[in-house]
């Protein structure tokens, strides 16, 4: 009777102790729509007008490999003029590779950071393009980086919002809203 009940309580105990692996309590794949203030930094020194950024718009998409690792890529977009003349302007396009690492994962919250690499396309005004060092082209190509050092993830269910500290490309305060997969 005595060896009945050890085996009763051990199995009992298994039961409560027993986890699940992380695959099937955290979602895989997310997609997220962002908006960031933008900080450019003009590359070539073309003008020596004073640019304004829009916020930049991205969209994103991250695999979860692991239950601390995340791999994924951005797309993101900003668009910088000059408040004095409406013909000068800067459109800037963007792909970035990122990696980001969680620390914390729990279904309806999330703590990470990361990092970003990638490659940036601008195309520039015909108008009022100027330099020190000669003509200037048109289009130029830059490498980018972004820092995410704390980034919150809340959601319910599928849905969720995000916000990201960083530096880099896409700023250093970023909000987004996004779908689990």
């Amino acid at each position: 009777m005595q060896l009945s009940y050890i085996h009763n309580f051990k199995r009992a105990k298994e039961k409560i102790y027993k986890k699940t692996h992380w695959s099937n309590d955290l979602r895989r794949h997310e997609i997220m729509l962002s908006i960031s203030d933008s900080y450019l930094i003009n590359i070539n020194n073309t003008t020596i007008l004073d640019m304004k950024s829009l916020p930049t718009i991205s969209l994103n998409y991250h695999y979860r490999m692991a239950k601390w690792c995340w791999i994924g890529y951005s797309f993101n977009y900003t668009h910088s003029n000059n408040e004095e003349f409406d013909l000068v302007y800067d459109n800037h396009y963007n792909l970035m590779a990122d990696l980001r690492f969680s620390y914390l994962n729990r279904k309806n919250i999330t703590l990470y950071s990361g990092f970003g690499f990638g490659l940036s396309s601008m195309k520039t005004s015909n108008v009022l393009i100027f330099s020190f060092n000669g003509p200037v082209s048109p289009y130029n190509s830059y490498t980018t980086y972004q820092l995410t050092a704390l980034g919150i993830k809340l959601g319910h269910k599928n849905w969720f919002g995000t916000l990201e500290l960083g530096a880099g490309y896409k700023g250093f305060v970023l909000l987004g809203a996004g779908y689990d997969l």
